[in-house]
């Protein structure tokens, strides 16, 4: 014989097996009365809620809503009783905690597709879009670092990148933009694009420029010093096209204006030529390249120095060059030779328009290339 705790017990556990089967718990109908009975027997107990994962919603006193199989924070935090993520004054970092427990890194996702991922050591990375917006009139985004690491490390298609002690350090490894862009956009800023600081009794410079492949050791091509003076190449060159094929013209030559096209140069074929430009420079320090209120460098231009040192190519046609000999055109295709002057009277002339510059070094015989301090006159 069933009491009615015994049928109770029995349906309770019935609605535990419809609940594992995800259907819905029938519900008690209450003990049998004689028949004729005029009071009706009480209610069973209400069925439980589905299974997770049916259209059941459950939440949980602590703020969480499971629903359709799903974790989610409930919005309404009507009982209090949630963890803030701006922390509370009950919470303690050492139990009440957003994270894991284990060597497993954090990673958070949107659309399904790793956005953030906090690794096992503490490293942060961000995938695609990152914008940091913050409402203060302080920095929107700040790094400290201590130690011998950098700050901020910024690659595109360079990873790893290159270990440098700078505090913020920027590597790109395809050929579709520049490592850093910077940019003023209002007419009317005053303040300069860029501004280097350093110690009034440093010994460092302001800028360094290097050619580096990554592998051998770096060459430093130009740099500011701390007295702000620019030291690179030797001379002060002027970008000039030639007449005829670029390829046939090297470093070195000694090149006339041509009159078969103008404001073009051509080697040099005659002696004493006052059409003399000036020679190919070898590593301008400086490169003029003014065209029409456009800096450009075309195609056809090679750098012409007209004032500085500048290995040339010289002949003895006209006698051995000593250091210190004035040098005008030859007949030597793009060489230079020994200037001689005429004597009118008392004084030496020579030929106005012409002189290159000074031998720096000698040449007893031939032709060959030596240093020379240009100076057009």
């Amino acid at each position: 014989m069933f009491t009615k705790r015994t049928l109770s017990m029995v349906l309770l556990s019935l609605c535990g097996a419809f609940v594992l089967m995800g259907q819905a718990c029938p519900s008690d109908p209450g003990p049998t009365l004689p028949a004729g009975s005029p009071v009706p027997g009480p209610a069973g107990p209400a069925g439980l809620p589905g299974a997770p994962g049916s259209n059941a919603s459950v939440t949980a006193g602590s703020g969480i809503t499971v629903n359709n199989g799903e974790v989610a924070l409930d919005v309404a935090f009507t009982d209090g009783l949630y963890w803030k993520l701006g922390g509370n004054t009950n919470i303690d970092a050492a139990s009440d905690y957003f994270g894991t427990t284990d060597f497993r890194p954090l990673s958070l996702r949107t659309n399904a597709v790793e956005r953030l991922r906090i690794s096992e050591s503490g490293d942060s990375v961000f995938s695609g879009l990152v914008d940091i917006q913050v409402n203060r009139t302080s920095a929107a985004l700040e790094t400290k670092q201590t130690g011998d690491a950098q700050a901020g490390v910024f690659t595109v298609d360079a990873d790893p990148a290159v270990f440098t002690r700078a505090v913020i350090q920027a590597e790109i490894g395809n050929t579709m933009g520049e490592a850093m862009w910077l940019r003023t956009r209002l007419a009317d800023h005053t303040t300069p694009v860029v501004k280097l600081h350093r110690h009034p009794t440093g010994t460092n410079n302001f800028i360094d420029g290097l050619t580096w492949d990554g592998i051998n050791a770096a060459v430093r091509k130009f740099h500011v010093n701390g007295a702000g003076t620019f030291v690179a190449g030797s001379d002060f060159a002027e970008a000039l096209p030639v007449a005829g094929d670029r390829k046939s013209f090297e470093p070195g030559d000694v090149v006339v204006f041509s009159a078969a096209a103008a404001g073009s140069v051509e080697k040099c074929r005659r002696p004493a030529d006052t059409k003399l430009a000036g020679a190919y420079s070898t590593r301008p320090g400086v490169l003029g390249a003014e065209k029409h209120g456009e800096t450009r460098i075309d195609p056809q231009d090679i750098p012409v120095a007209i004032t500085g040192i500048v290995p040339t190519k010289v002949s003895c046609e006209n006698g051995p060059i000593a250091p210190g000999d004035l040098l005008t055109t030859s007949t030597t295709p793009g060489h230079a030779m020994k200037a001689k002057s005429i004597r009118i009277g008392d004084a030496e002339v020579y030929p106005t328009g012409a002189i290159l510059g000074k031998a720096i070094e000698g040449l007893d015989k031939g032709t060959g290339k030596i240093r020379v301090l240009i100076t057009l006159k």
